[in-house]
């Protein structure tokens, strides 16, 4: 059943919600022609020149100076006009069960007096981020910072989350919710979020947390998240380590080892079964170089 963004729930559940803020930054683009695109999260681009002619499964979509466009995650062709300069904000914003909070038909196009106060908030993050971590791109999540810097990034990165929600008010789309909290479940999804991939999947210790048996902690976390702690665990390392292949130059032997493989061939077979692809294929369709759009 679609929910609409007012939809209101427990302020428990809420705290589940995760977001993370992933870069900001004003560039041009690197590449004017992009092919097959894979946006792993949510972008926002606004453009201060230029142009992007958008080619989705949903159809086309054209953008140009002063306009706004909300792409949700998904594959792509772009081609940017050869002058074009955006504001870029990737971000996430899912469940832990790795659902999409918000779920759009297409990306969307806005422009005009509605963006105004919005493009001010996007100025207003771009500024704190350049303060705190200056000419970071798309690597900014690697930049090591203090607390109190930390914080502040994440208070203006607050600030324009909920001005893009307002802005999606009206969206062709709709949201996910999950069920009230079991803190059973709770307790052992805070383990599995902070567990080193390198260790394995922690079995022993979601059971001592939450006081249950491995089938029935099966049965309640999958009645609060959707899927059991062992695909929960699989999911998110999946989607680390699609991160890490796009991000970083570390081999694949590196990753594997880093994600808890003894050899490269298997880490490759475990990719494969979960992407469809192999690390290698995935790496060279999907690496970004240090300012590439997202």
């Amino acid at each position: 059943m679609p929910l609409p963004l007012s939809q209101e729930i427990p302020i428990a559940d809420w705290r589940n919600l995760r977001s993370q803020l992933m870069w900001a930054y004003e560039s041009a683009p690197p590449d004017k022609t992009t092919t097959n695109s894979t946006n792993l999260e949510w972008s926002v681009w606004i453009f201060l020149s230029g142009g992007v002619q958008l080619t989705t499964q949903a159809g086309e979509f054209h953008a140009t100076k002063n306009d706004c466009l909300i792409l949700p995650p998904g594959v792509d062709t772009r081609q940017f006009d050869p002058n074009t300069l955006i504001r870029s904000v990737h971000f996430s914003l899912r469940w832990p069960t790795n659902k999409q909070f918000i779920k759009l038909k297409h990306p969307i196009v806005l422009s005009g007096i509605n963006i105004d106060e919005f493009n001010e908030k996007t100025k207003d993050l771009l500024n704190i981020v350049n303060q705190v971590a200056p000419n970071a791109g798309n690597l900014m999540s690697k930049r090591s910072i203090s607390i109190r810097k930390f914080l502040r990034i994440e208070s203006v990165y607050a600030t324009w989350l909920g001005a893009l929600i307002g802005l999606l008010f009206d969206a062709p789309g709709e949201i996910s919710i999950l069920t009230s909290s079991d803190e059973r479940a709770v307790a052992a999804r805070n383990i599995l979020d902070s567990e080193e991939f390198a260790e394995g999947f922690p079995a022993e210790k979601l059971i001592k947390v939450s006081g249950l048996s491995r089938s029935q902690l099966d049965r309640i976390f999958s009645i609060q998240f959707g899927v059991t702690p062992k695909n929960y665990f699989e999911k998110r390392k999946h989607t680390c380590a699609c991160r890490v292949l796009r991000s970083s130059e570390a081999s694949i032997k590196e990753i594997a080892f880093q994600f808890g493989f003894k050899s490269s061939s298997h880490f490759s077979h475990w990719f494969n079964r979960h992407s469809g692809q192999f690390p290698n294929n995935y790496r060279q369709t999907n690496l970004l170089p240090s300012h590439e759009l997202g």
